[in-house]
């Protein structure tokens, strides 16, 4: 059977992406539907992480085949969020898996994704910083004695002359 001929760059030579073996990009694939991490994917394949970074470049201009390979990376990470997902529905409702963890606990699970896909998966919390009573936060009103200190320890003895020599000026602004 015929080999498919290597894409090509502009001046005729091979591109950088098919001249991956066809095992390693398989086996890259792999890595990523099993939930590994991006940078250990690239590293399990001997690819360094600016070149993935350079891939995805290519790939946004629509240049052929790192778009298509880029398509295949998407897939094998949302067929491992996808599977995740499921484990953690039927933990929920108590259903089997067919793996042989407990059911009943997804925190391992829920605590993975939440690191993995943080903008889609993590508790986002507000907190509010209120003075007493629910009165507003007062910030200020520390003595010049108080500054200097804080200035001393943060800063050093420079910034507690500083801080004199603008007293001594009679610059309050501090």
């Amino acid at each position: 059977m015929p080999r498919a001929p290597r894409a090509t760059t502009k001046a005729g030579r091979p591109s950088r992406l098919s001249m991956l073996r066809k095992a390693d990009k398989e086996r890259f694939l792999q890595l990523l539907r099993n939930g590994t991490p991006m940078t250990f994917a690239c590293r399990a394949i001997r690819m360094t992480p600016q070149t993935m970074a350079n891939y995805k470049a290519r790939a946004a201009q629509e240049e052929q085949p790192y778009a298509a390979f880029l398509l295949d990376v998407e897939q094998a990470q949302a067929e491992y969020v996808i599977g995740r997902l499921r484990v953690l529905d039927a933990d929920a409702i108590g259903a089997p898996t067919g793996d042989k963890r407990e059911r009943g606990d997804g925190r391992s699970l829920t605590w993975l994704l939440e690191r993995l896909h943080p903008k889609e998966f993590s508790p986002t919390t507000k907190a509010e910083v209120t003075g007493k009573d629910g009165a507003p936060l007062v910030v200020g009103g520390a003595t010049p004695e108080t500054a200097a200190q804080l200035l001393r320890v943060a800063f050093g003895d420079h910034a507690r002359r500083a801080l004199e020599q603008d007293e001594a000026e009679g610059n309050e602004d501090v």
